[in-house]
């Protein structure tokens, strides 16, 4: 820690908390959803350290610029750039060149210590699907704490200076401002206000703050700090991506973060749990270990093509605990030893090992993840859908934006990609019942019933109107009041006050996840009795580790490449779609007026999915990222599928329901 202060094993057990909870949520299991309070743990105890060090210093007269910076490169980059040499070797082996590009410009951004900037500028959001596969996505928080130390040992030496008396109030309000600043900005804007510095910075001021105060030993101290570990452990476990972080409501685990700070004292129960030898290992190495455990998950991924078991998320943990230990042992602790190696050696080394790894991130970045190396076919799938897989550029095409209508959508992808709030309003054709149209379909639910509009569109012919109330992230349920401020309740309201008034004839359901029959039959049994003819519930597409064109493009190394394949196949999809059948069909309203309409059954057989529509001319691929159909694959689908449902409701027959 520093000869300058008290060594405290219990602050190694937090720091040891603090990672296994970011470990555990970034392996997928569910029980950790919250797991990523993780970091906010580690910005409170960055602030309580090195604000002690330096404050203690600044006192004494013996703070310099100069040796802070110095340990600062020795604490952080030996140990990343030992990760980022062996990320980068192994990302070009494994990642396909869309994601490798991906990778080269997010290198870069590390080394400029200003990869939380990249990521709210692209608008990756942290909970985003392709954040899983983004090797160095978590060096965001390193980026945060480093612009913060640019400015605050500066500044806390220039208030020591001309307002000593008043440190505590300056920084009490600094934090003030960007903790209300966080709880303004996260509501429209939740990916920059969860990477950039003015939104976290409170984070560490409180961590600066505590350290400021003074410590008096109370015999409350052991119950405070078993209720605190208890608060944080409890957020960790029951916060989820839903939570508005940063916000009002952090403040409780970074309270209990600050609390457990302040009154694990060694005579505590607390302390004592926190110093277990086990917590402490695990502490030590803990810097490695996150930086370590992201590269790991997305390499085991990508090379096993599966979301992984329970023995695989174990696996990888071990592994990212190994290579910890081993760049703990090898790597942070000879750089951190001033009579190996030099302040000026330390300097060179940086600046060094930092321009290589700037300009091989710029150059593979240049070279569109050095595509090159792909033969013919898979050039021409790179080619077509390379664009799906930056932000969402794939949605703003005109094939996918007018096809599958876009402007039926509440969450506005083009003018407000990062803004929680609903769309103002949907143009009328969304949703006002046609006359002159004998028949109407209601097409209701996420990203995932958008994908299946064109298709639909063409599928049904003119004498069909389909109305679209589909709204990114959303699940259709039925609600009777509104709420502006959440675009998921604001939009399922419209949508139920659609079905009431426009009375469509066929209700379409689609969504990505959360298939549960508990979820459906009372949704189902709600719409029939508003005087719906049919409802047509359509089951989870598979769904691609990491996306479908980069299995296509693996699949295109031989010639002919399989067009079926169990290789990045989400098993959890299949799982839930043969679950949800079974139920739903058990009950007697899906045999008369509702049917269960399987995508698996339709692009799957024996455990394989269909990857490819077509080859020649072009490659068409059945999605255009995880998930999400192209506009073949979903007419193909609704031709076969959705048609006869609506030809029966009909009565005229499916040859009599094409005609014009």
């Amino acid at each position: 820690m520093s000869q300058s202060m008290t060594y405290r094993p219990e602050v190694d057990g937090l720091r040891a908390v603090a990672v296994l909870a970011v470990v555990l949520s970034h392996a997928g299991f569910e029980w950790m959803a919250g797991g990523y309070l993780g970091v906010d743990v580690f910005f409170v105890i960055s602030g309580y350290l090195i604000t002690s060090i330096v404050h203690r210093q600044v006192v004494e007269g013996r703070f310099s610029l100069h040796d802070f910076y110095d340990r600062r490169l020795r604490r952080i980059l030996p140990a990343l750039i030992a990760v980022c040499l062996v990320t980068s070797v192994a990302s070009v082996i494994i990642l396909p060149p869309t994601h490798l590009a991906m990778y080269g410009r997010n290198l870069a951004s590390v080394f400029l210590f200003a990869s939380n900037i990249q990521l709210s500028m692209t608008g990756q959001g942290y909970f985003a699907p392709g954040a899983a596969y983004q090797p160095l996505q978590h060096t965001w928080s390193l980026a945060v704490e480093e612009q913060f130390y640019l400015f605050f040992p500066i500044a806390l030496f220039l208030i020591h200076r001309v307002a000593k008396a008043r440190i505590s109030m300056l920084l009490f309000l600094g934090a003030a401002m960007s903790l209300g600043l966080a709880q303004f900005w996260v509501s429209s804007h939740p990916t920059s206000a969860y990477y950039l510095l003015p939104f976290r910075a409170w984070e560490l001021l409180l961590g600066a703050m505590l350290a400021l105060s003074p410590s008096k030993p109370s015999p409350k101290d052991g119950l405070w700090g078993f209720w605190s570990l208890a608060i944080l452990l409890g957020c960790m476990m029951g916060f989820s991506e839903q939570t508005p972080t940063p916000s009002l409501v952090t403040l409780l685990p970074v309270f209990a973060t600050t609390a457990l700070l302040a009154t694990a004292k060694p005579h505590t129960l607390v302390a004592r749990i926190l110093s277990a030898k086990i917590l402490v290992s695990v502490g030590l190495v803990s810097y490695s270990l996150y930086l370590w455990h992201q590269p790991v998950f997305v390499f085991t991924k990508m090379a096993t093509g599966t979301h992984g078991d329970v023995g695989t998320k174990v696996g990888s943990i071990l592994l990212s605990l190994g290579l910890a230990w081993m760049s703990w042992k090898w790597v942070e602790q000879p750089f951190r030893n001033r009579a190996w190696l030099s302040r000026h050696q330390i300097y060179g080394y940086s600046f060094l090992g930092s321009v290589l790894f700037l300009a091989f991130g710029l150059w593979v970045h240049h070279q569109e993840g050095l595509k090159q190396r792909l033969n013919p076919l898979q050039r021409a799938i790179h080619d077509t859908y390379r664009e799906a897989r930056e932000g969402l550029a794939y949605w703003k095409q005109d094939q996918w934006y007018d096809a599958n209508r876009e402007d039926c959508n509440f969450y506005d992808h083009l003018n407000a990609p990062d803004s929680p709030l609903p769309r103002e309003s949907l143009t009328p054709s969304c949703y006002q019942r046609d006359p002159t149209k004998p028949f109407c379909l209601l097409l209701w639910g996420d990203s995932h019933a958008t994908a299946l509009s064109g298709g639909i569109r063409s599928a049904l012919g003119e004498h069909w109107q389909i109305l679209q109330v589909t709204t990114s992230a959303c699940s259709p349920q039925l609600v009777a009041s509104s709420d502006p401020n959440d675009r998921c309740r604001f939009a399922n309201a419209f949508a139920t006050e659609v079905l009431r008034e426009a009375q469509p004839d066929v209700v379409v359901l689609a969504q990505a996840e959360g298939h549960s029959d508990t979820i459906f039959k009372p949704l189902i049994e709600g719409i029939l009795a508003r005087g719906v003819q049919r409802v047509l519930l359509v089951g989870p597409a598979p769904e691609w580790v990491p996306d479908c064109p980069s299995i296509a493009i693996r699949l295109a190394a031989q010639i002919p490449p399989d067009e079926r394949t169990s290789l990045g196949l989400n098993l959890q999809r299949v799982k839930a779609d043969a679950m949800l059948a079974s139920h739903l069909k058990a009950t007697k309203e899906l045999s008369t007026r509702s049917r269960y309409l399987s995508l698996m059954d339709y692009f799957c057989s024996q455990g394989k999915c269909q990857v490819y529509m077509a080859k020649d001319p072009k490659p068409i691929l059945t999605a255009h990222d995880y998930g999400h159909l192209t506009l073949e694959a979903a007419s193909a689908f609704a031709l076969e599928r959705i048609l006869p449902e609506c030809a029966e409701v009909e009565g005229r027959g499916l040859q009599k329901s094409t005609m014009p």
